[in-house]
């Protein structure tokens, strides 16, 4: 089998390098770096005209699409060149697809239409949203399951085998990239060996070796702060309640780590941050006017070098207590206490606002501690994860096993595999060999990234800038 995995193209934003706006006619064109991606995922291979894909899978670790600072539209047709360049340069004959955070509305979509549109259409209840599916391959010799396998928390267990033997497959929403003209919403159309569909997990996606080891591949946008601390504060506010199965139906099983800290199974934290993802990805993008000022003010914080250059943050943190107090109908007294409390505390605040570093500049972000414990607490509900999966008939007698790699995107900091970053991992007593795909993004002329290639067994990777 042989696997390509990529991350962080961030389509429709202006910046991405794969795919760019032509300048005569306003439409989306393929970049010059599309040749250097395509190149990369072709190495080793010959194509001919008849040839099937070069790849089985192609691996779309996250931050594909860019929701958070465009809008669906200006993403979708961004998406759509890339795409059809998939097809006629026979990349890959599926994709397998983890969502980021500045994509995480394509799993919410997937699930709306899953769980909600098409049940409705059936005249069946909906059904609850499913926050975590995992995608598994196992290459090893005595494995049950040589191809994708999806899983989710619910014990539901998808054999994509038997899904592409099926004819007139009308799969999600998102195979529908692959037809380049538009169709009618009965149109059920065939599915072949020469166009891709979508398998889509989420976060994690596990690749065992032919030699046993255990490849986790997942965005990496829960190890950052921003991403994480919905179910963090719910977690730590709530545990105890989390664990009452009189107020909770199903009890979330809150555990601490001597280490780590507190965590929870996989699919309850994904959930408990569904909220400010929602918020962060689409509720950014799609907010019209708004949107514009999101983004100037991201970038206003992205190129500050100190808190003079914050003036439009300034501007509003000025205004922002007597909104609040016209607004909530503060108290002559309450509102006193209110801007004394902005007053002494807007140095303090801006000067915070200017040291954010941008997650997409950040070379050290293994190093950090927060990080580091915030990929503990996550590799720990992984194995939560892990473990209900070998409790089911398929693995329990092959378990899958932990795993001693972990491949992520979301920094724009590549890491080769030839040189991965260490982490102490208490958990098993080995270290964790953690690797990074890097970015599309552009910075002047150049990108980030790092193309990874597994190839019947063996591993390599590719520097592209």
């Amino acid at each position: 089998m042989r696997i390509v995995c990529i991350s962080d193209l961030h389509l429709g934003d202006p910046r991405c390098g794969i795919v760019k706006r032509d300048p005569a006619s306003g439409e989306f064109v393929l970049s010059d770096k599309y040749i250097k991606l395509r190149d990369a995922c072709l190495a080793g291979v010959q194509i001919s005209d008849t040839a099937t894909a070069a790849n089985d899978y192609l691996v779309l670790l996250g931050d594909i699409f860019d929701f958070a600072i465009q809008h669906y539209e200006t993403a979708y047709n961004a998406a759509k060149v890339f795409f059809a360049a998939i097809v006629k340069d026979k990349l890959a004959a599926d994709i397998i697809y983890l969502a980021g955070n500045h994509d995480r509305d394509m799993w919410h979509l997937l699930q709306y239409e899953i769980c909600i549109v098409k049940r409705i259409r059936k005249c069946l209840p909906p059904q609850p949203l499913r926050h975590s599916v995992a995608a598994i391959i196992d290459e090893r010799p005595n494995s049950k399951t040589k191809d994708l396998w999806l899983i989710s928390a619910h014990d539901e267990l998808i054999d994509v085998v038997y899904e592409k033997s099926r004819e007139n497959r009308d799969g999600i929403f998102l195979d529908r990239l692959f037809f380049s003209s538009p169709i009618n919403d009965d149109f059920k159309p065939t599915f072949n060996q020469d166009r891709p569909r979508f398998f889509v997990a989420n976060p994690n996606f596990y690749l065992v070796t032919k030699n046993g080891d255990c490849i986790l591949f997942t965005h990496g946008d829960y190890f950052q702060i921003t991403w994480a601390i919905e179910g963090e504060l719910a977690i730590a506010l709530t545990q105890d309640d989390l664990n009452n199965a009189s107020i909770v139906k199903t009890p979330t099983n809150v555990v601490c780590d001597p280490q780590y800290g507190l965590f929870a199974p996989l699919d309850s934290m994904m959930a408990m941050n569904f909220s400010i993802n929602q918020f962060m990805c689409s509720g950014v993008g799609q907010a019209g006017p708004l949107t514009y000022i999101f983004q100037t003010v991201q970038q206003e914080i992205e190129n500050a070098k100190s808190t003079k250059d914050l003036k439009r943050v300034r501007k509003y943190y000025k205004r922002l207590p007597g909104v609040l107090i016209d607004i909530l109908n503060f108290g002559l007294i309450a509102a006193i206490i209110l801007k004394i409390l902005f007053k002494f505390t807007k140095n303090w605040f801006l000067k915070k606002i200017a040291k954010i570093e941008n997650p997409k500049t950040i070379n050290n972000f293994l190093a950090q501690k927060d990080v580091q414990k915030r990929i503990g607490k996550f590799f720990l509900s992984s194995i939560q994860q892990l473990n209900h999966i070998n409790s089911l008939p398929l693995y329990c007698d092959n378990k899958i096993p932990i795993p001693n790699t972990l491949v992520f995107g979301h920094t724009h900091a590549p890491i080769p595999w030839s040189n991965p970053t260490l982490l102490a991992n208490h958990i098993t007593g080995s270290e964790l060999k953690c690797v990074n795909s890097g970015g599309w993004l552009l910075h002047g002329d150049k990108v980030n990234a790092e193309v990874f290639i597994y190839n019947n067994g063996q591993i390599s990777s590719q520097f592209i800038e």
